[in-house]
């Protein structure tokens, strides 16, 4: 595709600082974590270091247990 992402190699503890100036150009920016609740804390992290009002949260949407190929998911704007 010719949508630009991002992984991040070191684990979703650490956004590089040097990666920011690079995000600045996008309106918007999806962040795809795990769904535990220590991935989603740090999604908030980064959304406030990112420009809270342009990230959006992307969470998989599936029951404890259950694994679903492509998972159904939605975005919630964090703010």
């Amino acid at each position: 595709t010719d949508i630009p992402a991002v992984a991040l190699p070191q684990g979703c503890r650490h956004l590089p600082p040097a990666l920011l100036p690079r995000l600045e150009r996008f309106k918007k920016i999806y962040l795809w974590l795990s769904s535990d609740a220590q991935s989603q804390a740090q999604a908030q992290v980064f959304a406030r270091k990112l420009g809270i009002s342009r990230v959006y949260n992307v969470r998989v949407n599936v029951a404890p247990g259950e694994t679903r190929g492509g998972g159904f998911f939605y975005d919630e704007q964090k703010g």
